[in-house]
């Protein structure tokens, strides 16, 4: 599993935590928490390159 979310420390996002993440990532097995830099809980929306960078990575080391 990957867990991808932003990590934003100008904006509180109440909805969703990069803390919120980790929490549930350190709780899956072999879970993956990808933080990605100046971006809400909308990060596909945010930062999309660097949520498909996320991903393809993460494919790519899966298979």
């Amino acid at each position: 599993m990957l867990g991808v979310l932003g990590k934003n420390s100008e904006m509180d996002d109440p909805w969703q935590k990069s803390e919120d993440g980790m929490q549930l990532a350190s709780e899956i097995p072999d879970a993956i928490f990808q933080p990605i830099q100046d971006a809400s809980h909308w990060v596909q929306q945010d930062a999309p390159e660097e949520f498909a960078t996320a991903l393809l990575e993460f494919f790519m080391a899966s298979s």
